[in-house]
């Protein structure tokens, strides 16, 4: 069975919450930048209440570097998983 199949409904919740937060900030750091985003424009494109949004997220800064971590994660997993030695053709 699945991860996603044993974690609760509750649980994946949580997460789907968390991460469109996390992908709005992020969209929006690159678009403005850190400092011309405001936690209300990242609440509104969420979807999320204020006091959801500081639930998970307790400063902007702590939202800053999870989005950091996060995208930090896919890069250093995208380059394990590059072969050198493969045919820059394929």
């Amino acid at each position: 069975m699945p991860d996603e199949r044993r974690t609760g409904l509750r649980e994946r919740k949580k997460a789907r919450t968390r991460a469109a937060i996390q992908s709005h900030a992020l969209r929006l750091f690159r678009e403005q930048g850190y400092d011309s985003t405001t936690v209300q424009q990242i609440i509104e494109e969420a979807e999320v209440s204020e006091s959801t949004f500081f639930r998970y997220f307790p400063t902007k800064a702590k939202l800053y570097r999870a989005v950091i971590e996060q995208v930090l994660t896919a890069w250093l997993d995208a380059a394990r998983s590059f072969d050198a030695s493969a045919d820059p053709a394929e």
